[in-house]
């Protein structure tokens, strides 16, 4: 049996750690052209992308998603990088942490721009090449988008607009590219981790919260999240799109 995405080539932004490095190496492994995306150059990237990017059939490119310019050529930079885009994998983010009252028009911009704008925008830059290779798109969003934590407003709003944002653009693409978005829960990320800092004021009470999660089966492995990815972008999928699918071991179901 041939490989899943034998002959088919995706872009994933965000992709140098957490879900969209496991998405990049999933779909590589199953036989894909992967372009991974992330701020750093490439000379920075640690070992485990670098290997990934030793094979001839993975490349990188690195862009600022904040500015709108960079979100609109990166998905034109992978096109010319790849020779075609069967998929794209949304996945930059970035995550912010500050009560409501204090939040600034810069804080505002900093997280919509990468969370929100540079999502659409790139979607946009990709969607004539996968109208023609009749792709898909897959955005991933966060139970937050439901949900919400305190001090958590511009994460959460965005992941909010994000779902409604794809589903619109299903709408407008159905028949030609399917659109779906991926809501994980927890998910032991070094984003996860960072947040958790942020959050609790403290290393030791973050890494208190991660273990209890992990122990307690409500911290989900990058991998887990991938395999939805993987799914929602494959033939199995072919008469799904509009939707929003939460990943996240039943932890939903608690709230």
């Amino acid at each position: 049996m041939s490989p899943r995405f034998e002959n088919k080539s995706f872009l994933i932004t965000g992709s140098t750690s957490g879900i969209g490095l496991a998405t990049a190496k999933l779909l590589h492994e199953q036989g894909a052209s992967v372009c991974l995306h992330g701020l750093e150059h490439e000379e920075k990237l640690d070992a485990q992308v670098r290997q990934l990017l030793s094979s001839p059939s993975a490349v990188y490119l690195q862009a600022d998603l904040s500015d709108s310019n960079s979100a609109i050529g990166l998905a034109e930079r992978a096109i010319k990088k790849l020779g075609k885009l069967d998929g794209l994998v949304l996945c930059a983010a970035v995550a912010f942490h500050k009560p409501w009252g204090q939040l600034t028009p810069e804080d505002f911009d900093q997280v919509m721009n990468v969370n929100l704008r540079a999502n659409l925008l790139v979607a946009q830059a990709a969607t004539e090449i996968l109208v023609q290779t009749k792709g898909s798109i897959v955005a991933v969003s966060s139970t937050n988008a439901l949900r919400v934590n305190k001090s958590n407003l511009l994460y959460d709003s965005g992941k909010a607009a994000l779902n409604h944002m794809f589903r619109e653009i299903a709408l407008e693409l159905r028949g030609s590219v399917r659109v779906n978005v991926v809501m994980p829960g927890g998910v032991d990320t070094p984003m996860l981790a960072a947040w958790l800092r942020d959050f609790k004021a403290s290393e030791s009470e973050a890494q208190k919260a991660l273990s209890e999660a992990r122990s307690g089966g409500m911290l989900g492995r990058p991998e887990d999240i991938a395999s939805a990815i993987a799914f929602l972008l494959s033939s199995d999928a072919a008469w799904i799109t509009g939707e929003t699918l939460i990943v996240d071991g039943g932890a939903y179901l608690d709230s």
